[in-house]
């Protein structure tokens, strides 16, 4: 490439026919699927189910440590 760049990621959602097509023909090719998940947590768990919770707050510093130590992946933020 001109700029000496060797990789370029795009994230499009998978139904976005129209993004895929471009980017398809720019020459682009899928390598990836993402998957999301999402969902909440009760607000105040019944008492049989509060020993299956931890939650703990971390800081950004945690995280960048954290991040780190993934080697072999690329996490999309």
């Amino acid at each position: 490439m001109s700029a000496g760049c060797q990789q370029l990621w795009l994230e499009v959602i998978k139904d976005n026919h129209r993004a895929v097509k471009l980017y398809e023909k720019q020459g682009y090719q899928p390598r990836y699927t993402l998957k999301y998940y999402n969902g909440t947590l009760p607000s105040a768990p019944p008492a049989a189910l509060s020993s299956s919770y931890i939650l703990k707050e971390v800081t950004f510093d945690d995280v960048a440590a954290f991040r780190k130590t993934l080697t072999d992946c690329h996490i999309h933020w």
